[in-house]
């Protein structure tokens, strides 16, 4: 489904990596270790509401936009990584992208997860790069009002969401650190021009083979073909659980972002996955 439901397995995530203070931190630190540049970071450009539950108007360029938020009081305290989960076509917004147990991780690490609902003013009901431009504007605020970890700002979706997980990635390359995409649907194709041209993302894709439709299929391995090209790192797993984002891989999406901090090179899975991944995902597709 789009939202994905949640799982009870949870697990132990190895979040490791580094402070919630994080390189070039909102809150103005620095560090050796790659962040954003300066000119990818985006400002508000408009008024930014206060950044509590459940949800949020933000107000883009384009007008306002509502997103769904779960935030808890350490993000008061600690700048923790932002996680986006983009929807499926005709679906709704949820917490579907990770686990229950890694979203309480986030929130206990003063990170936060961002559900935006469709424009309602988009006819077909896809996303396209308005949505990017809200998710500048939802970044942009997050770093205003409560702080984020500016090397750990990621992306993840199902369908719909997953293709625009992608795109929202190569187009932000300048800030997006990875991404998780659960059987990338299409929206006439996927621009892989990057904003940043040196800005490399880690991405872990997903679909059901036999059992989804195999357009799905065939979309994730010419996706995975052309990160590969482009210089991304990727993992692919291949389930029998139709089109949904199974359990056992949203278990281990979290670890597999925060594994992957911005500008992650070599990926610490180059030589393979770790043992707690689902035995049908490699690194190759």
């Amino acid at each position: 489904s789009s939202t994905g439901g949640t799982s009870s397995t949870g697990g132990t995530s190895s979040t490791g990596g580094t402070s919630s203070t994080g390189g070039t931190s909102s809150t103005g630190g620095t560090s050796a270790e790659p962040t954003p540049k300066a000119q990818y970071v985006p400002k508000p450009l408009g008024t930014c509401p206060e950044f509590v539950g459940p949800e949020i108007t933000l107000n883009p360029k384009q007008g306002p936009r509502k997103v769904k938020i779960w935030i808890s009081d350490a993000a008061k305290a600690k700048d923790g990584p932002l996680v986006f989960y983009w929807h499926g076509w005709h679906g709704s917004p949820g917490a579907g992208g990770i686990s229950a147990a890694s979203q309480a991780e986030l929130l206990k690490m003063g990170g936060m997860l961002i559900a935006p609902y469709i424009d309602a003013a988009d006819e077909d009901e896809y996303w396209d790069m308005d949505d990017v431009l809200m998710a500048d504007e939802v970044v942009a605020c997050a770093i205003q009002k409560v702080g984020v970890d500016l090397r750990r700002i990621y992306s993840t979706g199902l369908s719909a969401g997953g293709w625009q997980t992608l795109n929202f990635a190569y187009r932000r390359s300048g800030y997006v650190a990875a991404a998780v995409a659960y059987s990338p649907g299409t929206n006439g194709g996927l621009s892989t021009a990057p904003q940043d041209p040196t800005g490399t993302f880690a991405t872990l894709l997903s679909h059901g083979g036999s059992s989804e439709p195999a357009i799905y299929q065939t979309l994730s391995e010419g996706y995975f073909d052309s990160l590969v090209k482009n210089g991304h790192f990727v993992t692919m797993c291949k389930h029998k659980n139709g089109h949904s984002a199974p359990a056992p891989i949203r278990d281990v999406a979290f670890d597999y972002l925060m594994a992957h901090p911005f500008g992650t090179k070599p990926s610490p899975y180059a030589a393979g996955l770790p043992a707690t991944f689902p035995s049908y995902c490699g690194l190759t597709k």
